[in-house]
């Protein structure tokens, strides 16, 4: 059984995605007051969307080797683009504000060879740090440390389906359950995503137990749509994390009364990676040329997510697109 194409799993990337920038907006010094916005947990909902996907992308993949071209020829050629082109916009406007440190080819030099290897936080700035209060505020693109933990992801997949496969379905269902409530009582964000990934590993085998029954219940469209919304800025503000995950996986899958009728971002291509990947280097630009002094707070974040968007919708078309093999997710044939 695979996932339906009829379902919310974009329209919530793309709401984790907003939140992320909003998130990040406070690097600029913004207020956005939209805190319920903020408070979402959207990396590690992210997270557990990848699992369910990657899973389903493992199971119907001919070869491991056609599974590992999936997931490189997915993730690497735009975060390649941006780590370039994100690196030499600051060393540029670095040199032109003549900030600390700025004009260093091998400071970029160095940037370029660690975020291309994945080791970001080895070097993520392209001039120094000393003249600024934390490294968030020197870093090109703060985003960029989730990836090194996805490719890691990807490669240990294969090995725990060995486990999980050999179980039983409704004891996958029963394990991912107990996992996202331990999330709980766990602070780490590195442990927190790593049960996040393994919980929607465990959900995506055991999906013969709990998804029928989701695909059977049709509502119209658009109170699927309202529904995710809802719960999607519930999260964090009211809803634990995994009474949220759980809530947005059941509001993601329900099934519609006519699929024609709906929303399909996933139509207009994928935005919600390479808005995730573009709006801290913008955010930052904006900062060091003062923009959010000059900007109402409650109109920053929305415009640099409204930017962010367009430029992902560039990327996709013109870097993303390319690279995918055919049958991906992310290359839907309508």
């Amino acid at each position: 059984m695979r996932f339906p194409r009829s379902n919310e799993l974009d329209l919530l990337r793309l709401i984790l995605a907003a939140s992320v920038v909003f998130q990040h907006a406070h690097l600029a010094g913004v207020k956005t007051y939209l805190p319920w916005v903020e408070k979402i947990p959207a990396v590690p909902l992210f997270i557990l969307i990848s699992g369910l996907l990657v899973t389903e992308s493992y199971l119907n993949s001919p070869s491991l080797l056609t599974y590992f071209q999936k997931r490189i020829r997915r993730i690497v050629p735009a975060y390649v683009v941006v780590v370039l082109l994100g690196g030499i916009s600051l060393w540029i406007l670095g040199v032109i504000l003549s900030l600390q440190g700025s004009g260093s080819v091998l400071q970029l030099a160095c940037y370029y060879f660690y975020n291309l290897i994945f080791l970001n936080f080895v070097h993520p700035c392209v001039f120094s740090a000393s003249g600024f209060e934390s490294i968030k505020h020197c870093a090109v693109n703060g985003s960029l440390w989730t990836i090194k933990f996805e490719l890691l992801f990807y490669l240990i997949l294969p090995i725990v389906l060995v486990f999980a496969q050999r179980l039983p379905r409704i004891l996958c269902l029963a394990a991912s359950l107990i996992l996202l409530s331990c999330l709980i009582f766990v602070s780490s964000i590195y442990l927190t995503i790593f049960i996040c990934f393994i919980a929607g590993v465990l959900l995506s085998v055991a999906k013969e137990c709990w998804l029928p029954k989701l695909i059977k219940l049709e509502v119209p469209s658009i109170i699927r749509v309202v529904l995710v919304f809802m719960v999607a800025i519930s999260a964090g503000a009211l809803l634990p994390l995994p009474l949220a995950a759980i809530a947005l996986l059941i509001v993601s899958f329900i099934g519609t009364q006519n699929p024609l009728d709906d929303l399909n971002f996933l139509r207009y291509g994928d935005l919600s990676y390479g808005i995730y990947l573009v709006h801290y280097p913008l955010i930052q630009v904006f900062r060091l040329l003062g923009l959010p002094s000059i900007t109402p707070g409650i109109l920053l974040a929305p415009f640099v997510t409204v930017l962010s968007g367009f430029i992902a919708a560039l990327l996709y078309r013109h870097v993303e697109v390319k690279y995918l093999l055919n049958g991906s997710h992310y290359k839907p044939s309508v």
